[in-house]
């Protein structure tokens, strides 16, 4: 999984790529936005990518960013976090916002 773009540029794209428009709406809200960091593969997927936590006033939303090589990034809702693929790196958006929370939960499984 080659990077070409830092924290901004992925939420700008995951801002005009959004799976839903609740998360788009949440996205330009002013709540938080945390990056968990990068996994491989993603909920759902074979693909590697990154699972970015969105807030709104009412909720939380999951949303993994795929990057596949034959369909192009993608952006859809996940329900859980299988932590046990958490890549995690140097990078700051492998190792996400908080890579001591998703460090934690690796281990514990």
């Amino acid at each position: 999984m080659s990077i070409h773009f830092n924290k901004n540029e992925l939420l700008d794209w995951l801002d005009h790529n959004a799976p839903s428009r609740s998360v788009q709406r949440a996205l330009s809200s002013g709540y938080p936005i945390t990056i968990l960091g990068g996994f491989n593969p993603l909920p759902n997927s074979n693909s590697p990518g990154w699972i970015v936590l969105v807030n709104s006033k009412s909720r939380e939303y999951y949303v993994a960013v795929a990057v596949d090589m034959f369909r192009g990034p993608r952006s859809y809702l996940i329900d859980y976090i299988d932590w046990a693929s958490y890549t995690g790196g140097t990078h700051p958006l492998y190792k996400g916002d908080i890579p001591e929370h998703a460090e934690e939960h690796k281990q514990l499984g």
